[in-house]
């Protein structure tokens, strides 16, 4: 019997072997020139593809066995080569909304940086609607208006959780509460609302990364017009050159033909991004600093005049910046390798240590309030 090493090297070295098989097969049509992508090396034909963040190549959703349905749910691609060969990590996926058969990622409110579990207010209608449809009817105990005071009078989801587990008590306008310990309470409150602040920062430069990796998905398809626009008008110029050359030359029009099939096909643009604002973000103390919505197209974060002239200004780029984007191919970019992974991990690990600060003070209060007077030595 197979020990599990010995599995384990046996799987790796067949997948070294399809990575060599993939590395060294055509990367171009010999016929048209054509890209070929993907690990079936097949031409771009308009079927849902997904770009590896670790190796800038393009792979069918069919190929690499992924479920069409959940395209809008990919956040960091990686493919097999590159997560369990080189280690370069894992595939990321957005949450999906809480809704049954919805597969939309859930939505963050781009102003306040709050996270839902929906993709929208009308699928969390739906969800509650659904759950407790049948709740009031078949439990005689609970009424629907006195479930929704209850909801109205409670601050958190946490706390509606945490109902009944001990008798309410107003500390604050207690005789017998010690003073010492309303105070240290009331100190506490406001160190959880400073984490709050930080926390919806937090949130909002997330949200602007995000939205900076729509804006570079606008770049590149306008990029890519513009390059298209560029070698057909380069391509019309080659054949009218090619056509008089070929009539001073008196060339049969059969070879003429043949000639003018050879087109340069333009390649998928990709490019590396990185926001030289990200700088101000980053240094930001304050919400008002970070001005956030949604995008769709160029005109929704640029300028009238700079998008009339994109175009004129990427032909004549020369630092490979435009508008504050990098535009240089990111897998020739070295200096800002990886900068969303590297951005994003930090923010989601600041995230994480100001929730635990924050899950540490409410539990330091909630026992205080129960049980302050008694053990006010203990914190």
């Amino acid at each position: 019997m197979e020990s599990v090493n010995d599995i384990k090297n046996k799987e790796n070295k067949q997948l070294i072997a399809k990575y060599k098989k993939y590395i060294s097969s055509a990367k171009y049509d010999p016929n048209t020139g054509e890209e070929l992508y993907c690990i079936c090396r097949r031409p771009d034909n308009g079927e849902l593809m997904v770009c590896c963040d670790g190796c800038d190549q393009w792979f069918h959703f069919k190929c690499k066995g992924l479920d069409l349905k959940l395209d809008k749910l990919v956040s960091n691609y990686y493919c097999i080569f590159c997560d369990e060969l080189f280690e370069k990590g894992k595939t990321l996926w957005k949450k999906k909304c809480l809704l049954k058969n919805c597969y939309n990622p859930i939505n963050i409110d781009l102003s306040t940086g709050k996270v839902s579990k929906y993709c929208c207010n009308e699928h969390g209608k739906l969800y509650l609607r659904h759950k407790f449809s049948n709740k009031f009817d078949n439990d005689s105990s609970i009424k629907l208006d006195e479930f929704s005071k209850i909801l109205k009078d409670v601050s958190s989801f946490d706390s509606f959780l945490r109902l009944g587990d001990h008798l309410p008590m107003d500390y604050k306008n207690n005789p017998n509460f010690p003073e010492k310990i309303k105070i240290k309470i009331d100190n506490m409150n406001n160190e959880l609302k400073k984490l709050n602040e930080s926390l919806k920062m937090v949130e909002l430069k997330k949200s602007y990364l995000n939205n900076t990796r729509e804006k570079v998905k606008i770049y590149n398809d306008e990029i890519f017009k513009i390059n298209n626009a560029m070698n057909e008008a380069k391509q019309v110029a080659d054949l009218k050159q090619e056509e008089e050359q070929e009539e001073a030359a008196a060339v049969k029009k059969s070879k003429k033909n043949s000639k003018s099939k050879n087109k340069n096909l333009v390649k998928k643009v990709d490019i590396c991004g990185y926001d030289y604002k990200l700088s101000q973000i980053e240094n930001a103390v304050s919400l008002n600093n970070i001005q956030i919505h949604p995008i769709k197209s160029l005109s929704d974060f640029l300028s009238e005049e700079e998008v009339s002239n994109f175009a004129t200004n990427y032909k004549d780029n020369s630092d490979n910046i435009l508008y504050s984007l990098c535009i240089k191919e990111r897998n020739k970019c070295f200096k800002h390798s990886y900068w969303y992974d590297i951005k994003i991990d930090s923010l989601n690990l600041q995230f994480q240590e100001l929730n635990l600060q924050k899950a540490n003070i409410n539990k330091k209060i909630e026992y205080l309030i129960s049980n302050g007077w008694d053990y006010l030595e203990d914190y």
